[in-house]
């Protein structure tokens, strides 16, 4: 009686406003330097916090990492105030809303693509970071859970600090398989997430009726 028809994605907004080395450079981050990225509501559902106690086991796997927190959110000033506790304040960026044009040129120029939810009802994040061919370290929670094919388009593990550390270290450790989660996840939302797609699957189910 139910047919789940998943959101879908814009795949030609994909270019960035500025180059990505550019944007590296404003931002004080070398253009070999690994980039994990965050992009979503600084709030406890979206769990940025719990990607930030993750920064300490990856930097020491890492020495370089770096990891960019784009978004705004009841959370932003607390989680940037520990991470200054931590001694991390040189390790992360805390962006706050970013324009458009920026955040495509993010994507572009990372590495990996963290969804930390405790709760995600769909996760458009991860369609996002697909159609930049970039792989996603998401959990297992609501829609990454369901779109995730792990350890083909990404890793997708418990919503803990440790199992987030440990899945961002596994791809960057191993740069051509995370170019091909990344390549995968293009083809994922080319043939089963763009928006012609979904109306083709809607379609289907008032033809089925």
């Amino acid at each position: 009686k139910i047919d789940v028809v998943y959101n879908g994605i814009d795949l030609t907004q994909s270019a960035g406003d500025r180059d990505g080395r550019s944007l590296r450079g404003e931002l004080g981050i070398s253009h070999d330097a690994p980039l994990v990225l965050f992009v979503g509501r600084m709030v406890y559902q979206k769990g940025p916090d719990l990607l930030l106690w993750a920064v300490p086991k990856v930097l020491q796997r890492f020495p370089t990492i770096r990891f960019v927190f784009a978004g705004e959110g009841d959370m932003r000033s607390t989680v940037a105030a520990q991470a200054q506790g931590m001694g991390l304040s040189h390790i992360v960026s805390f962006l706050g809303d970013v324009a458009p044009g920026r955040i495509h040129t993010l994507y572009d120029t990372s590495n990996v693509v963290c969804v930390p939810s405790r709760n995600e009802p769909f996760g458009l994040v991860v369609l996002e970071a697909w159609r930049a061919s970039k792989p996603v370290v998401t959990t297992d929670q609501g829609g990454p859970g369901e779109i995730v094919w792990h350890g083909v388009t990404g890793n997708k593990v418990p919503a803990e600090p440790d199992a987030l550390a440990n899945a961002i270290g596994d791809i960057l450790a191993d740069e051509a398989r995370a170019q091909w989660m990344g390549r995968n996840g293009r083809i994922a939302v080319e043939e089963s997430f763009s928006w012609d797609f979904a109306a083709e699957e809607v379609l289907a189910t008032y033809h089925s009726v």
